[in-house]
């Protein structure tokens, strides 16, 4: 069996390294994997095994989704998709998904498509164009598509409830988060003076900064933690993203400049995490949350938005951390204090982080990439 993989590059963030790491695992496993980027560019690409094959499409750009470029005969996607030999063919993310599935389609392609579903369907940051093509594009791209992948019970509920797709042919798989090598991350050093000089508590957050992720309310919840519950703790945010600018901009507005630090892109965040007092996810909506499970199974307790899907699910309806509603700045500060004053065990909160290894994902990838074919693939 010959599958491939196609996603837009090796950039940093969550489907990035999941993409290098599935690549890597079932390469272990013994499939023969061509890994297909529109551009071979990014920090994850020096992870790749020498077994696995990359497929450079060499776009200079990274198009669009449904630009032309992709769809006509001498797009260098449909070329290999016609002949390339693959088997089953893996998409990561929705708007490659959506093209593959059209293209499958166009083109009369017979490889066995498994596409994924990470994040809800209308996003609220959708711009106009997508809220009017979503709808038509996406059912359409699961009728071409064998399985969807769901990385959380929640996302995969909402398909059903929707219609667009019956739990028959849905894969709920969480996301292979926890690496192998956890516990050397986790003990080696960081440099960051606030953490280091252990002088008062330290919060931090992780992910890109984008609307999605709700930074701006974090900010002004810590804000409020500090200046109306009379706690003295540092922030550390780790990420980067289009928000860096009106991030930077609000902490000046409220005077944080001394407690709040936008660190950027670190390469190991369970260095930062393991010596956290308490780590915060802010976000609007999530797909699964990653990181909320990178800060369980660090041993750090952790405060989350309620918000669709995943972290309700991740911390069992408040079982191993507090959720609070989407953009409730008092009720995140409240619940911020409480898990500074009153924080669950430690040893406890990494049991729950195991839940999601490494491991146990890419076996479930395993046996859903090597089934053999059904009646709707001949």
């Amino acid at each position: 069996m010959k599958l491939a993989l196609i996603y837009y590059n090796f950039q940093y963030g969550g489907l990035g390294r999941l993409f290098a790491e599935m690549a890597n695992a079932l390469s272990d496993r013994g499939i023969d994997i061509d890994l297909v980027v529109f551009r071979a560019h990014g920090i994850f690409k020096e992870n790749i095994s020498s077994s696995v094959n990359i497929v450079d499409l060499g776009f200079s750009y990274t198009p669009s989704w449904f630009s032309p470029v992709v769809w006509i005969p001498s797009s260098p996607l449909v070329k290999y998709l016609k002949t390339g030999g693959c088997d089953v063919v893996h998409s990561l993310g929705e708007g490659i998904s959506d093209l593959c599935a059209w293209i499958k389609f166009w083109y009369k392609l017979r490889f066995r498509l498994i596409i994924s579903r990470h994040n809800v369907m209308i996003r609220a940051d959708d711009n106009w164009l997508k809220r009017l093509v979503k709808p038509v594009f996406t059912p359409f791209a699961f009728s071409q598509a064998e399985y969807c992948v769901c990385v959380s019970q929640g996302l995969a509920n909402d398909l059903v409830k929707g219609k667009i797709r019956p739990m028959s042919k849905i894969k709920v798989i969480y996301n292979p988060i926890i690496p192998r090598d956890l516990d050397s991350k986790m003990n080696a050093p960081v440099e960051h003076l606030w953490v280091r000089s252990c002088r008062k508590p330290v919060i931090v957050s992780l992910g890109r900064l984008a609307y999605a992720k709700g930074y701006d309310s974090l900010i002004k919840a810590f804000a409020y933690l500090r200046k109306n519950l009379s706690i003295d703790v540092f922030l550390i945010m780790l990420g980067e993203g289009p928000e860096r600018t009106s991030l930077e901009k609000l902490i000046g507005e409220l005077s944080l400049e001394k407690e709040v630090d936008l660190a950027g892109f670190v390469e190991n965040p369970y260095a930062y995490l393991s010596k956290a007092n308490l780590f915060v996810l802010s976000s609007r909506y999530e797909g699964l949350g990653n990181v909320l499970v990178e800060a369980l199974a660090c041993g750090v307790n952790v405060v989350a938005t309620d918000c669709h899907w995943g972290p309700s699910e991740i911390l069992e309806n408040g079982k191993w951390g507090r959720l609070v509603p989407v953009d409730d700045i008092q009720r995140m500060a409240e619940a911020m204090k409480d898990a500074l004053l009153h924080p669950m065990l430690s040893e406890e909160l990494k049991k729950r982080g195991d839940f999601f290894s490494v491991d146990r994902a890419f076996d479930m990838y395993y046996d859903l990439f090597t089934n053999k074919k059904t009646s709707n693939d001949k």
